[in-house]
This record gives C-alpha cells, sequence and structure tokens, in this order.
C-alpha cells in the first residue's frame, strides 16, 4: 500500500500496533487543520468541577502553508533521522499515583476551510499492544472555526501493567472525506 496516499479508514481502524512511521506528509493537511488546545481532566461526572490534569494551549501554530519552505525541509529531514524527532510526535510526562481512574481527554481545533466528513481515530498502545480506539465523526465543520471533540478513558484498569512498562504509545489520524489528512503520535510517559 502506497503510505503517502492509499490509506484508507478502514485500514487503520484494522492496525494492532504501533506505527513506525508516519503514514501521511505535512502537506496534506490542505484544510489548515490545527489543534490549538489540549486538556486532560478528571472525570468525576460533574463537568463543571473536572479538575484539569494536563492542559496544552498553543495559539502560535499556524498552517502548513504558511512555513517557510526552507523550514518544512529542515522539519522533514529531522523526521527522517527518527519519529522521536518529529513536530509530530508529542510527549507528555505524567505522575501515575496522582491520576485520577477516570479521565476526559478533549481535543479543541481550530480549521482553515471547510471541512466535510471529519473522522479523528487515536489508537493507544500499552507493551506493543492496541488497549483503546476512540473513533470520532462530524459531519461539518465550518471554514474558519473552532471544534472540539472529547472522550473518556478509564486509566485505572491499566495501572498495575503501567508500574511495570510506564509507557502508553498513540497514533492519531485524522481524515477528511475518507482521506488521509494528518497523522500524529504520542508518548505519554508515567512516574510514580
Amino acid at each position: 500500500m502506497d503510505k503517502k496516499s492509499n490509506i484508507t479508514q478502514e485500514y487503520v481502524k484494522n492496525l494492532k500496533i504501533f506505527t513506525p512511521s508516519f503514514l501521511c506528509n505535512f502537506e496534506d493537511n490542505i484544510y489548515d487543520i490545527i489543534f490549538s488546545k489540549i486538556s486532560i481532566k478528571e472525570d468525576n461526572n460533574n463537568n463543571r468541577n473536572n479538575k484539569v490534569v494536563l492542559q496544552i494551549k498553543n495559539n502560535n501554530f499556524i498552517p502548513i502553508k504558511d512555513i517557510p519552505r526552507k523550514e518544512l525541509e529542515k522539519i522533514k529531514e529531522l523526521e527522517q533521522q527518527g519519529i522521536e524527532n518529529s513536530l509530530r510526535m508529542m510527549k507528555y510526562h505524567m505522575n501515575l499515583s496522582k491520576l485520577p481512574n477516570n479521565l476526559i481527554l478533549k481535543y479543541e481545533f481550530k480549521v482553515g476551510q471547510l471541512v466535510k466528513n471529519f473522522c479523528f481515530i487515536e489508537k493507544f498502545y500499552l507493551n506493543n499492544q492496541l488497549i483503546e480506539t476512540r473513533n470520532i465523526e462530524l459531519d461539518v465543520c465550518s471554514k474558519d472555526s473552532t471544534n472540539a471533540i472529547s472522550f473518556g478513558i478509564d486509566i485505572g484498569k491499566y495501572k498495575n501493567n503501567l508500574k511495570n512498562n510506564p509507557n502508553i504509545k498513540g497514533d492519531t489520524f485524522i481524515f477528511v472525506e475518507k482521506k488521509l489528512v494528518i497523522h500524529n503520535k504520542f508518548w505519554l510517559y508515567f512516574s510514580e
């Protein structure tokens, strides 16, 4: 399968292991989809008082098309040296003993173009085995709009395993009209 053009939603849904490389290019994000805020909150069934565990907010992201060509080439060169060096690999460190069992993950993102049939697929791996998959679909995101998706995850059921292997790796895929336009990765490291 040509990794730069023929990756389907079904292919991604059937993945069972963390991908060793990115399955699309930076330039495939022609809709200017930019994640501006990621929040992880305690899920205590009270949306108003859910304690924030981790929040990453960045209003400085710019669309790929606005990155100077030389800068984009440098970014790609770093990525070729390894996915760990990529801007598309997010790394987080969390204290396992202070982490609530039930979490809510919320992603806020902006779109520069009209987006139809938005599909978000996120996969979580522990010991290189798939443990969770989330699939969220939105019919439409208006041009120049801010949107949000969220879902819960029960981290408590993995805490014993995380004491022995304190890493969860993951892949985030964004499809628009069934075409893969974003592939990001994350690495959660847990300590006691």
